[in-house]
């Protein structure tokens, strides 16, 4: 199974945003036997004594207390095979490790090739650990009784996987809780039934294995996973017991060299799994620690992952007899050791995130034949050189991107795909500027003519770029092209590009709409938005640590995601009031952020299933009008809010004095009774202050728009 980790998940030296928490808490709260479960599963000593008798007097002590549920249930049969595979998976991702809806938080699998972001894609890789690839049910309709340990639940926007089931409630794992993994929340039946939208199972309908075959060593032992919605008796055989050998248990003993077929019954329903006995061949041992998974249909084998210690490690070109053809999803991330890796000439592909921040690695000889680097493979390792080969012909996104070490690529000459020029990677035709290397040296770098497209991430992370020219012929570029760019002091764009410009060295579209990105190595305590301005872009001012104001233009109506995360130096923002999204992550970490101005158009603040627009903003105060969402929001994730009195002339109360209000006033006035039911009274009416509500007050209205009063 490949491992997902999280964009920064357990790398201490990435901006906060992206760091996980240590402490771990145990992960099941319905009963003293689930503690004392987690205790045995997780091997913990002394201090588990201690803890496991404060929790029995905590159980006790609640145990006093009403609980009030509609809906109860006899505790259910919980699959072992299931359970430790979830809770195994703690270790991967513990309590607060960092999970966003972020689109490189984005997972498939789920049996079904599913795909999905954020919580989703967090339940999805906690059900592939525990189900393998056993299909997914279409979603079915809500049933306390049939909940299972591994079952998902979809509710408010948000998913879950059951760990346990009680008489009136689950315990769930999930991502994007707060912007993080969570383990251990109780959820009442109540609570789901009241906003459900579906749940999943992939509970076979008898029993079935997660794995179907395994390979051993002679006097070595493998055990099936067996997975069963209910609790099942079985009755095992071997088809030849001289090779191997199982137990009433279903403990298969390798005995002998040779292959041999396991069945297990429970009566009515048979399951089949296969198992090879016998040490390895010279030449193709597999080293101690090396994660794997075969598919015998593609006749191929991908690596997993890599748990042991060695330092230097080359990879076989054979495992089971079939070749290794791919490094899958986070196989060497952070917490691998390997400094130097060599590759098998059978390797053809890198999935994403396959070195994804491995800080260890320096170096790594990738193959000939190698066809594909996938999506973020590279992205934040400790690589001091990279030669792509003659045989790739695709690179993703932020592949090459962040790597401090790295001042130069190096392609080989005959790749008819890719090139690199003074140390910078592009496509073979030079249309196409795909990776800047993080760790050059250079303060200024002009952009070739004739380059077209700077694809997403080519700048990323980059550390001593403080000037970059961009041509005329440029005509694309991806929001986020250049976060974490943290020395970049200016952007000058050519007069003659019919796509962008820049204004005070900053990048916007030639329209003037959209900021794209703002130079955040900037010393500069202010910045003034260009009057015009309708949108600002992803993670468009993020890390800016110097920026303390930011003035925002009347025609603004878009904040995009993560747009000022990390401006740690933001004290307070107005929002203009024709804004009608702020998106997720939008002021993300702004620590010294105390006061945010939400006018009533802002109809879209965020993500559905957590608080993530003003994440870590602990002083912030919310400001806007009463009964608007902005209030909505501040009550929903318990931030203060201050109630803002509407503008003298606001008869429509959307926050802006406007023409539609000197209407509207009108059609008030004239008593037209075709209006609406509307709740403004005749003080607010009164824009004059006459204590009288008639034409004066619409031509005050008037003079007000005019700059005459």
């Amino acid at each position: 199974m490949a491992i997902f980790m999280t964009k920064t998940a357990m790398f201490p030296f990435l901006p906060k945003h992206w760091r996980m928490y240590i402490t771990k808490h145990p992960s099941n709260e319905c009963s003293e036997r689930s503690f004392v479960m987690f205790r045995s599963n997780h091997k913990l000593t002394a201090a588990a004594a201690a803890l496991t008798m404060i929790w029995s007097t905590a159980v006790a002590a609640t145990a006093q207390l009403p609980v009030v549920s509609a809906v109860t249930v006899t505790p259910p049969y919980s699959c072992p095979a299931v359970y430790d595979a979830l809770m195994a998976m703690e270790d991967e991702y513990p309590k607060g490790t960092p999970w966003t809806n972020e689109n490189f938080y984005a997972w498939n699998g789920g049996g079904m090739y599913y795909g999905g972001y954020g919580c989703v894609s967090f339940a999805y890789l906690l059900s592939d650990a525990a189900f393998g690839y056993l299909p997914c049910e279409e979603p079915l309709d809500f049933d306390p009784a049939a909940l299972r340990v591994g079952d998902m639940i979809r509710y408010s926007g948000h998913t879950v996987v059951i760990l346990e089931v009680c008489s009136d409630s689950v315990i769930v794992a999930e991502g994007n809780y707060d912007n993080a993994v969570n383990w251990g929340r109780k959820i009442t039946f109540d609570s789901i039934a009241s906003s459900v939208e579906y749940y999943s199972s992939r509970y076979p309908d008898a029993f079935a294995f997660r794995e179907t075959e395994a390979a051993i060593a002679v006097d070595d032992t493998v055990t099936p996973a067996v997975i069963s919605r209910d609790a099942v008796s079985l009755t095992w055989e071997s088809s030849d017991s001289d090779v191997a050998a199982v137990g009433t248990d279903g403990v298969i003993h390798g005995m002998g060299n040779g292959v041999a077929t396991i069945t297990a019954t429970d009566g009515s329903h048979t399951e089949s799994f296969t198992v090879t006995v016998g040490n390895p061949e010279v030449g193709t041992e597999i080293p101690e620690g090396l994660n794997y998974t075969v598919d015998t249909e593609l006749g191929a084998v991908t690596i997993t992952g890599y748990k042991g210690e060695l330092t230097e490690l080359t990879i076989p070109a054979e495992i089971e007899g079939l070749p290794v053809t791919t490094i899958g999803n986070w196989a060497f991330t952070a917490n691998s050791p390997v400094t130097h890796l060599v590759l098998p000439d059978t390797v053809t592909t890198l999935s994403s995130f396959a070195f994804f921040d491995s800080r260890n690695l320096q170096s790594i000889v990738l193959p000939e034949g190698l066809e594909t680097i996938g999506e973020w493979a590279f992205y934040y390792s400790g690589l001091q050189s990279l030669l792509i080969p003659e045989t790739v012909r695709y690179i993703g996104n932020w592949a090459c991107s962040g790597m401090e070490a790295l001042t130069a690529f190096a392609v080989d000459p005959d790749n008819p795909d890719y090139c690199s020029v003074e140390g910078v990677l592009f496509e073979s035709d030079m249309s196409e500027l795909v990776a800047y290397p993080a760790g050059k040296m250079d303060t200024e770098y002009a952009i070739p003519e004739g380059v077209e497209y700077i694809t997403s991430g080519a700048f990323g992370g980059v550390l001593f770029l403080q000037q970059l020219q961009i041509p005329a012929s440029v005509d694309r570029i991806t929001q986020s092209t250049f976060e974490l760019a943290v020395s970049m002091r200016e952007f000058i764009v050519a007069e003659d590009n019919q796509s962008y410009c820049d204004k005070d060295g900053v990048l916007y579209t030639k329209d003037g709409k959209t900021l794209l990105a703002y130079p955040v190595g900037r010393d500069a305590s202010t910045y003034t938005v260009a009057p015009g301005t309708e949108r600002i872009a992803n993670s468009a001012f993020s890390y800016a640590a110097a920026l303390t104001d930011i003035s925002l233009p009347s025609s603004l109506l878009t904040i995009g995601e993560w747009a000022f995360s990390d401006c740690t130096g933001l004290t307070a923002v107005q929002i203009p009031g024709r804004v009608t999204t702020i998106q997720t992550g939008a002021f993300a970490y702004c620590t010294e952020l105390t006061e945010c101005f939400i006018p009533a158009s802002a109809t879209a603040i965020g993500d559905a299933a957590a608080g993530e627009v003003f994440q870590e903003c602990e002083n912030l105060t919310i400001v806007g009008y009463s009964g608007t969402q902005a209030e909505t929001y501040a009550e929903k994730y318990d931030i203060p809010f201050e109630a803002a009195a509407y503008p003298v002339g606001d008869i429509n109360r959307d926050g802006l004095v406007t023409i539609s209000d000197v209407i509207l006033l009108n059609r008030i006035i004239a008593e037209d009774d075709t209006l609406p039911e509307i709740t403004v009274t005749a003080a607010d009416m009164d824009c004059n202050s006459d204590a009288d509500v008639n034409m004066d007050d619409s031509v005050w209205i008037l003079r007000t728009l005019a700059a005459l009063n």
